[in-house]
């Protein structure tokens, strides 16, 4: 146990006045700059009892760094931040209350583990960790009330409540730096309110096209989504999202996941309360969604989403055009409207207009990890194209001979790029449906994951016209056909 010293009993022992010396002085000076010595004198303490309770500047640099963490962690523990009922409300209060103690001394708001971790992250891996250690445990305590704000609201993202609370850390140790560099505290605070600004557009919700859009401060600005909407028709008729429905999501996330490469992630306060998003890297690709109780009686299925303006108008469309309406348009709370429709012999797509302002990404045939082909498989090649023709524009390209009696296989142009193709079924009591390819990395290494997973290679790899690459027709573990296309490494 720490004794009191010897000159000055008052204070505390000596180890606990060292650890207070070194948060003072090292963010008054920087820890290169101070020496045991400086520290002796701060704590009112000998050398000799330095030497007691640390083998060195660098042990006492980690101790501090561990010290700093539990002194701070008690400060935050008891802040008015947490009184709030909603969790954003929560992480908005942490954000005000970080920038109410940004005062006085720039040294005196400044972080210890910030300002250590800066100088040592090269030449000390004891600091570094026991710093790493105090700022990510630190962010790690805002994660619930992000996460809670997110699944409130129902916001699918392609980030995550562990990434905005390191982002919180990332700015605030970067407003300290402009602080030290401009030696104006007004700049930290300054950071901090943008920091604020940042987190309230990550949760703001984007009303439907035709209202008036406003910021959580209730500032009003163009409406996005009307704006994007006139002036990106190139959305209209475009595949945006790919959708597995399945039974058992848990044994599609381990397929997809060995054979694509995709990372998964829940999406709150989706219906049903199962459904995963599947991104290629940082982009959302594509939905696993448990069958609903309604549906199943339904085979495990993919579908694609469909991009329209006006999906009650494009759902009267589809009736009109001798098509069935599923699931009547309805609305995704902050995702988009859609409606789930059979074109009129009987494949089933769906229509959607999504709230958000980018492009989808979901088929680029380019993109590894994105979908790279859409198969329609008919009973009537001629009617298929001409009710898609007449509700998305798409046009027949050109066409080549599937062999004797197999009919043609026909391509489908939309905005003069291909993206797709119609053919026949090869047996004609098959039901209508749509088909996909996934792009991959390396067909034959697609091909192995796919047996290894519990799937079933139908025919290939089978190379493809113009070298553009090579196609294998498969089904996964549960008997869903999917296509994987991609290229073959050299001496395969």
């Amino acid at each position: 146990m720490s004794r009191p010293t010897k000159y000055q009993p008052e204070r505390g022992g000596a180890r606990t006045r060292l650890l207070e010396a070194a948060r003072d002085v090292v963010r008054q000076q920087g820890f290169a700059a101070t020496t045991i010595d400086d520290l002796c004198k701060a704590a009112g303490v000998t050398k000799g009892a330095f030497f007691h309770h640390f083998d060195s500047k660098e042990a006492l640099g980690v101790a501090a760094a561990t010290f700093w963490a539990q002194t701070t962690s008690a400060l935050f523990q008891t802040a008015p931040y947490h009184n709030h009922d909603d969790p954003l409300d929560r992480v908005l209060a942490y954000v005000d209350f970080r920038k109410s103690i940004i005062e006085g001394n720039i040294a005196e708001f400044t972080c210890l583990v910030g300002t250590m971790v800066q100088e040592t992250y090269g030449s000390s891996q004891g600091i570094r960790e026991a710093c790493a250690e105090s700022i990510f445990g630190h962010a790690a305590t805002l994660e619930p009330d992000i996460a809670a704000a997110m699944q409130q609201r129902g916001i699918v993202a392609d980030w995550t409540p562990a990434g905005l609370a390191r982002h919180t850390q990332a700015v605030l140790q970067g407003a300290f730096i402009l602080a030290k560099a401009t030696g104006d505290r007004e700049v930290a605070r300054e950071s901090v309110d943008h920091l604020k600004r940042y987190i309230e557009l990550l949760f703001a919700e984007l009303p439907n096209a035709g209202a008036e859009m406003r910021l959580p401060q209730g500032i009003p600005i163009k409406n996005l989504v009307t704006e994007k909407e006139t002036t990106m028709t190139d959305r209209e008729g475009t595949p945006i999202w790919y959708e597995l429905m399945t039974q058992d999501p848990d044994a599609a996330q381990d397929f997809y996941g060995a054979v694509m490469g995709w990372t998964f992630a829940a999406m709150p306060g989706a219906p049903g309360n199962d459904y995963r998003i599947a991104s290629a890297g940082s982009e959302p690709v594509a939905g696993v969604m448990r069958t609903q109780d309604h549906a199943n009686s339904m085979p495990d299925m993919w579908f694609f989403y469909v991009g329209v303006s006006d999906v009650d108008a494009a759902a009267q469309k589809v009736k009109a055009l001798g098509g069935r309406i599923d699931i009547e348009p309805t609305d995704i709370p902050n995702v988009g409207r859609f409606a789930f429709v059979a074109d009129p012999q009987g494949a089933q797509f769906y229509l959607m207009r999504g709230n958000s302002d980018q492009d989808s990404t979901a088929f680029a045939p380019a993109k590894t990890g994105h979908c790279s082909w859409n198969e329609l498989v008919t009973l009537d090649q001629n009617a298929a194209l001409d009710f898609y023709g007449e509700l998305f524009g798409w046009e027949k390209g050109g066409s080549m001979p599937m062999g004797t009696d197999m009919g043609d296989y026909t391509f489908i142009n939309h905005n003069n790029e291909m993206i797709g193709a119609v053919m026949d079924a090869p047996e004609k009591d098959t039901k209508p449906f749509w088909n996909f390819a996934l792009q991959v990395a390396d067909i034959d290494a697609a091909k192995k994951a796919v047996e290894d997973g519990g799937g079933t290679v139908r025919m290939g790899p089978s190379e493809l016209p113009d070298d553009s690459g090579w196609l294998i027709q498969a089904s996964d573990p549960r008997g869903v056909r999917i296509m994987f296309s991609g290229p073959r490494r050299a001496g395969s």
